[in-house]
């Protein structure tokens, strides 16, 4: 990496940590350009250089935020989807990001230029899952002929279900293998 290339991630960093600061402190529809000029100590015209709007701010503050998931390949589907939300619930429960979850739904329903930008960085997180049933595909356990994005969907969905409404399920791995078996269970060549 060139002095010009740190200078620019050394100022966009400044400018996503004072947006993950303010976010935790205050929510994500307090932020605002002026406010992270403030904060940050970068100028306005540098953030517009780095990010078009608050929203990409937004989405790549969450990015850096997210804990990275891990690739797993077990041989079966089934494992590897369990270790998978395994990660995911754990993701769920760490300080920043449990904070976080709730204003980034809301956001993500009340804005649709928010949610086209955080749908196009938050495709990557889900790479590990995505890999996983290709993978599943191609050893015959799942229907070639079902969306990735469906079995994705309803492993994600009970999770954010119960982090919002069952805090008290989804904690074992008893809890989370019985997700990865129920929403399986009808994408499994021979029911598995």
């Amino acid at each position: 990496m060139d002095q010009q290339d740190t200078r620019i991630e050394l100022s966009k960093n400044k400018i996503t940590e004072a947006a993950l600061e303010w976010m935790l402190a205050d929510g994500m529809d307090a932020l605002s350009i002026d406010g992270l000029v403030k904060r940050s100590g970068v100028a306005k015209t540098t953030i517009y250089r780095h990010f078009e709007s608050i929203n990409d701010i937004l989405a790549d503050t969450i990015i850096k935020t997210l804990p990275k998931q891990k690739s797993v390949d077990t041989g079966s589907i089934i494992t590897d989807m369990e270790l998978l939300l395994g990660y995911t619930r754990q993701s769920f429960e760490s300080a920043t990001w449990g904070k976080l979850l709730a204003d980034i739904v809301k956001k993500t329903i009340q804005d649709e230029e928010f949610r086209k930008i955080k749908g196009k960085h938050m495709a990557q997180m889900m790479d590990p899952m995505r890999v996983a049933i290709k993978r599943s595909i191609d050893r015959g356990e799942i229907n070639p002929d079902i969306p990735t994005e469906n079995v994705i969907v309803h492993m994600i969905g009970p999770c954010y279900y119960a982090h919002f409404e069952c805090p008290d399920l989804y904690r074992t791995k008893k809890d989370i293998d019985l997700i990865v078996h129920n929403s399986l269970s009808e994408y499994l060549v021979n029911n598995q």
